[in-house]
């Protein structure tokens, strides 16, 4: 797949992504049908954040890349970095939900989701 089709894709993934999360906000009430709103809440806003940010990330990266640089693939960075920041968003989301977010959780919570990153761009540096 080539990184136009890669980058179209997640651009459909984000305009749906904003569609279902403008569609849960407007539409449900969470204390009427708990059980299927919160959920869809929370996947919804995933998909937007996770798409949002993978968008900016990636054209964040061909602004910044030098001409004489190697070229890679920054589609595959920037989706790992938009759906990390999105999981680390939504986990902070559903802490505040349940009222358990204190200031110790977002940080452990921020720490792992770094840590995961730097997982990741040490393995890429070594290969």
């Amino acid at each position: 797949m080539t990184l136009h089709q890669s980058l179209i894709i997640v651009a459909i993934a984000l305009i749906l992504g904003l569609a279902s999360f403008a569609l849960v906000i407007f539409r449900l009430n969470p204390y009427s049908a708990p059980q299927i709103s919160i959920p869809l809440f929370f996947v919804s806003f995933f998909f937007f954040v996770s798409g949002l940010t993978t968008i900016i990330g990636f054209f964040a990266r061909m602004l910044t890349r030098k001409k004489d640089e190697e070229f890679y693939n920054p589609l595959n960075v920037a989706l790992r970095q938009g759906i990390l920041l999105a999981l680390c968003t939504c986990g902070l989301l559903a802490f505040q939900s349940m009222r358990t977010l204190t200031l110790w959780d977002s940080v452990l919570l921020v720490a792992i989701i770094v840590l995961i990153e730097v997982y990741f761009m040490a393995r890429e540096r070594i290969s």
